[in-house]
């Protein structure tokens, strides 16, 4: 079941490639937003890329859940 406050991630292997498990939960712990998320995310594949010039292209979308009104 999904409950309040899960967070999804959807993301092709040109992201999970260059962003380890321990890196995904300290930046979703420190998110202000789901953008902000995937904004972080973006900044450490294109640094962790950066020796690799043929990147392969990455994609990423994410859910968060939130609390229902009360």
């Amino acid at each position: 079941a999904i409950e309040d406050g899960d967070v999804f991630l959807l993301c092709t292997d040109g992201l999970w490639e260059y962003v380890d498990d321990e890196v995904l939960e300290q930046t979703l712990q420190q998110a202000q937003s789901p953008q902000g998320w995937l904004d972080v995310l973006e900044a450490t594949v294109l640094a962790n890329a950066v020796h690799k010039p043929s990147h392969d292209n990455f994609s990423a979308l994410t859910v968060w859940t939130s609390p229902t009104p009360a």
